[in-house]
């Protein structure tokens, strides 16, 4: 297990998260809030795919877009986090 948490922000482009997670080979990244730092939720490769799926609707799209994009709220997030 690494010692460095790899982590982006609410407001990074998809393709740049994308691109991060495919360098350090992680399948899920802590996404921040660029305001704070605080944890607003967590982006897999499975909400990068799905939302690079739905792209051609939207220019650019930020991490947290794309996890709401998978799963309908931020609250959702949250109680599979504490499962």
């Amino acid at each position: 297990m690494t010692e460095e948490v790899i982590c982006c922000f609410d407001d990074d482009e998809v393709e740049e998260v994308a691109s991060k997670m495919s360098d350090r080979q992680v399948r899920r990244m802590p996404v921040l809030s660029r305001e704070d730092e605080s944890l607003v939720g967590i982006v897999s490769l499975g909400d990068i795919s799905r939302s690079e799926q739905s792209e051609a609707a939207h220019s650019t799209e930020s991490p947290t877009r794309a996890a709401s994009t998978a799963r309908a709220t931020k609250s959702e997030l949250s109680s599979h986090a504490r499962h």
